[in-house]
């Protein structure tokens, strides 16, 4: 009744784990089983961007890429112990990378199958919400063309897919969470207060353009980043502005 912040699956999957490894088979430490989790799927994180970015640059990208979260400082300490933030991390990953093979190749499994990725991500923390604006933005320059000239790019059953996307999300996070059971609307509008609390709290005042736009993120993002990937990385989009558009689609 009073459960109004993070959804639960994240701990409910980590608990499943408690069971089998620690209360069953007896191979770890209470503690220890409940990181095992975590360490377990933040792992597939890691495979999954290697796949995905070997397939599409080669295999030297994909090391890159996948060295370059593995050895993230703060991944690679929170996939020890935070049983919501890395394993949001896999989830999210899961759904952008599923999403675009599902647009490109026109296929309706990896459509479902980051439909239900959103949905234990959104089952998890509600940031993933972002990632349907990365996912919305990209569409559309992605179907551009297609789009200026007023023809619609998707097949009848892959437009059924796109619409029933958003509905096997909350179905998930709906069947996975108790506290939503009794009077649905009004709980997760109590959730979504709770996100606009914890999201509006100001960790320093350093702003541009006024108050519009706070650099607390960005000032992270370059602080918190060892050298090596943040230079790949900005060389990446520095290569993506010049070279991104010409590459065939």
């Amino acid at each position: 009744e009073n459960e109004a912040g993070h959804p639960p699956l994240g701990d409910i999957l980590a608990s499943f784990f408690n069971t089998i490894f620690y209360q069953k088979l007896g191979w770890t430490s209470d503690i220890e089983s409940y990181h095992l989790f975590i360490v377990v799927v933040s792992s597939l994180l890691v495979a999954g961007v290697f796949a995905f970015t070997a397939a599409l640059y080669g295999f030297f990208a994909g090391l890159v890429a996948a060295c370059s979260l593995a050895l993230y400082p703060l991944f690679f300490a929170e996939l020890h112990f935070n049983v919501k933030d890395p394993v949001q991390a896999v989830f999210y990953g899961a759904t952008l990378m599923s999403f675009f093979w599902a647009i490109t190749k026109r296929n309706i499994v990896w459509l479902l199958v980051s439909a239900v990725s959103f949905g234990i991500a959104l089952s998890i923390k509600l940031n993933v919400i972002f990632a349907g604006v990365t996912m919305v933005l990209w569409l559309g320059m992605y179907e551009w063309k297609k789009l200026r000239s007023f023809r619609w790019p998707f097949s009848r059953a892959m437009t059924i897919a796109l619409l029933g996307y958003p509905i096997i999300a909350f179905i998930i996070l709906y069947a996975s969470w108790p506290y939503l059971w009794n009077d649905p609307l009004a709980q997760f509008l109590k959730v979504v207060g709770y996100y606009r609390t914890i999201g509006a709290q100001t960790y320093q005042t350093t702003t541009l353009f006024g108050n519009f736009f706070n650099t607390y993120a960005l000032q992270w993002v370059l602080y918190a980043t060892p050298l090596i990937p943040l230079t790949l990385f900005l060389i990446g989009v520095w290569y993506a502005i010049r070279f991104g558009l010409r590459e065939p689609s």
